[in-house]
């Protein structure tokens, strides 16, 4: 780069990027509030502050010699962007501090293999079942068959966990798998800043201060593994064959394809634009050998890490690297799923949500080459669209691959012009390019765009298909309906841990149903059946009750969440309507005592009636207990208070007034030193003996007079 060479005048769209670089480091500073507790981090939010608010100023300063000195503001860029990239590995490592926490199965599964290859053994061959407690992975994190059991395979290909086994001989094990991902993901902002040309690379910054990429790499989400890899493949990627440095993108990308299988569906779109670009400049023969040539040293990058696993065991190595494409594993997601997940439309055919992600693919595969190369710039996120139509369509899914199709967009070449060859072939070309402009200059509509009308019917046809697989998994009505008709609480802790159901079969078979929850879109265990028919018969309806495998699949009484119903043939989930409870809840009037109260003096607390949004209530009559309770440095002792006159150390119960408050007297016999009574509110229905807090605490010391 030639440093002597001025920068141009600063346009509106650079000064617009560089100051969302400085408000991302602003928020990366509040983010590490949270990690003050750190001691390392106040000075690296302190800096990351000043940095940011001085980001700001110096885009918005007037072009002058020192904004438009290439060499300082290169510099100065640079050093903004180790910033990001630093602050945000900060940020990484201190959460990771919190102990060994995973919080996906994937990463346990992965670091787990890579334990098994280092003692020699093959982790396709055993049960990654010990992992989960090995790295204390919540039951809400496993992933579910239609049956209600883990996945418990090897899921991913090689270099999913070769890549941990270097680290793991060096002796470094503690948080190895969140770690490496959150070095991945520092690693792509940088590349991402390095590869992206002067005007556009404050881009690269904002993906990676991007709070969701990081907060997936920090939380187990492998896909930052495979994203250095695959900008390495989309930088230039249309200048493939003409230098050797080029072979490097192939490489790089069968690498990324041997660690995770997002890739895979990427690939076809890369070789379908290496070869139309060649067809454009010298025919059909020649594109089909460039995108075979691409295809071939890819593929052998693939199979280099995993010719040991598939020679040693071949069904195994099948197996577990299809399951998550294969798989009857339960549906989840951000994609049309949804809508039967949370709207109750559809799931009465898993195998029509698979139809429709097939059959989307396809229809992108033919418009990309029916339209080439009208969606060139965007084909390496095209697959990620597909992805929104299956069973299970999870956020990952569609955003890792942004970054990587910006980088294939904007380092790319133009279009290809046809060469001129002699004879016929010339007037040919010369015809063909001529189209090619007349195709690229239509605007009028959407058939302007198509090579010719055979590829427009044969992308109206992969259309309907996809149309009518879609329609299908959305208006399949599923063989059984469920209705929740009761719940049974844990009391105190404030979480359900039976459920009664009312389930009918409205197919014409028998049916085996498995239930589990969904609450914030994690999948619960399966939940066991205490009553309740195992096989339901056709056109019946039968009473549930399910009772809590564990304390995690254990809604909140606070929260909404749905009953899942699954059953196997045919293979269909049904949901329930959401429970959302309207509890009443209770707020302390004072909301706290900040001095003691002498003993024997009255202190009146009021606790005022609320709905579940808090707003208040004036309902009179609804019992509310107030209960009182010490803790010491060395545990639980006796409290020293009466409540409206009762036993020293007892609750007492207050009905509410006309205004919706209940009042209780405390009176403090005894000094309680530095401790604190802590009183406690609940409300308490006899009937449906449903017990749950809605107060909080509030603490009180007595004094002597």
């Amino acid at each position: 780069m030639a440093f002597d060479v001025p920068l141009p005048p600063r346009t509106w769209s650079d000064r617009a990027l560089w100051t969302m670089v400085g408000v991302g480091l602003l928020v990366w500073a509040s983010a590490l509030i949270g990690t003050a507790r750190h001691t390392w981090t106040v000075g690296i939010l302190v800096f990351c502050n000043i940095w940011g608010l001085a980001t700001i100023i110096a885009c918005w300063l007037p072009d002058n010699r020192w904004t438009t000195d290439r060499r300082l503001t290169n510099t100065l860029a640079w050093a903004t962007a180790l910033i990001t990239g630093g602050t945000v590995i900060a940020w990484g490592i201190a959460s990771l501090k919190g102990g060994v926490f995973y919080g996906t199965d994937e990463i346990a599964f992965d670091q787990y293999a890579a334990q098994l290859v280092q003692h020699g053994l093959n982790p396709y061959t055993h049960s990654m079942k010990p992992a989960y407690q090995l790295f204390q992975t919540p039951t809400n994190y496993y992933t579910y068959s239609f049956v209600g059991k883990p996945v418990t395979t090897l899921s991913y290909p090689s270099l999913s966990f070769l890549i941990y086994v270097p680290f793991l001989l060096l002796g470094w094990s503690y948080n190895l798998a969140p770690a490496l991902c959150l070095i991945a993901w520092g690693l792509t902002t940088m590349m991402l800043f390095a590869v992206l040309p002067l005007r556009v690379r404050p881009l690269g910054l904002l993906f990676g201060g991007c709070m969701l990429y990081a907060s997936y790499a920090v939380g187990g989400v492998t896909d930052a593994m495979y994203m250095p890899l695959l900008i390495l493949a989309a930088y230039k990627w249309d200048r493939f064959g003409s230098s050797r440095w080029t072979y490097i993108g192939p490489v790089m990308f069968g690498l990324a394809m041997a660690i995770k299988q997002t890739p895979w569906l990427a690939l076809p779109f890369m070789l379908l634009a290496i070869g139309g670009d060649e067809y454009i400049r010298t025919g059909l023969v020649a594109g089909i050998k460039r995108a075979a040539k691409y295809l071939s040293i890819a593929v052998a990058a693939f199979l280099i890490p995993n010719v040991p696993y598939i020679i040693a065991s071949p069904h195994a190595w099948i197996s577990g690297i299809f399951t998550p494409l294969a798989g009857d594993m339960v549906p989840t997601g951000q994609g049309t799923v949804s809508l039967s997940l949370y709207f109750h439309i559809g799931g009465g055919s898993m195998t029509a949500f698979s139809l429709a992600t097939v059959f989307t693919l396809l229809l992108l595969l033919v418009a990309f080459v029916g339209t080439y190369p009208l969606l060139r710039m965007s084909m390496l996120f095209l697959p990620s669209f597909a992805l929104l139509f299956g069973a299970r369509s999870n956020v990952n899914y569609f955003i890792s691959l942004i970054p990587v199709a910006v980088v294939a967009a904007i380092t790319a070449g133009p279009v290809p012009v046809r060469r001129q060859v002699a004879g016929a072939t010339t007037r040919f070309a010369a015809a063909a390019s001529d189209r090619w402009r007349w195709l690229l200059g239509r605007a009028s509509g959407l058939a302007g765009g198509f090579r010719s009308r055979s590829w427009l019917l044969g992308t109206a046809l992969c259309a309907l298909l996809f149309l009518g697989a879609v329609v299908r998994s959305l208006t399949a009505s599923p063989p059984i309906k469920i209705v929740l008709a009761g719940v049974q609480t844990t009391g105190n802790t404030n979480h359900i841990q039976l459920l009664k159901l009312r389930v009918t079969n409205t197919s014409g078979e028998a049916v085996s149903p498995g239930f589990d929850t969904v609450q914030s879109e994690y999948n619960s265990t399966f939940w066991n059946i205490d009553k309740g028919p195992k096989l339901l018969p056709a056109h019946t309806t039968a009473d549930y009750s399910i009772v809590s495998p564990n304390a995690q699949a254990q809604p909140s009484i606070y929260g909404g969440f749905n009953i899942v119903g699954y059953v196997q043939k045919p293979r269909s989930f049904s949901v329930s309507e959401m429970y959302a409870p309207s509890l009443l809840g209770l707020t302390f009037n004072p909301p706290a005592r900040n001095k003691p109260v002498p003993v024997g003096q009255t202190f009146t607390l009021s606790l005022d009636l609320v709905n579940h949004e808090g707003s208040p209530l004036q309902r009179a009559g609804v019992p509310v207990t107030l209960r009182q309770i010490t803790w010491s440095p060395t545990g639980q002792v006796r409290s020293q208070a009466r409540i409206n006159g009762g036993r020293v150390g007892k609750y007492a119960v207050a009905q509410t007034n006309s205004h919706g408050v209940a009042k209780f007297n405390i009176v403090g016999v005894k000094p309680t030193g530095f401790n604190s009574v802590t009183f406690t509110a609940y409300l308490h229905d006899a009937n449906l003996r449903y017990v749950y807090t809605a107060s909080g605490n509030f603490d009180l010391r007595f004094v002597a007079r």
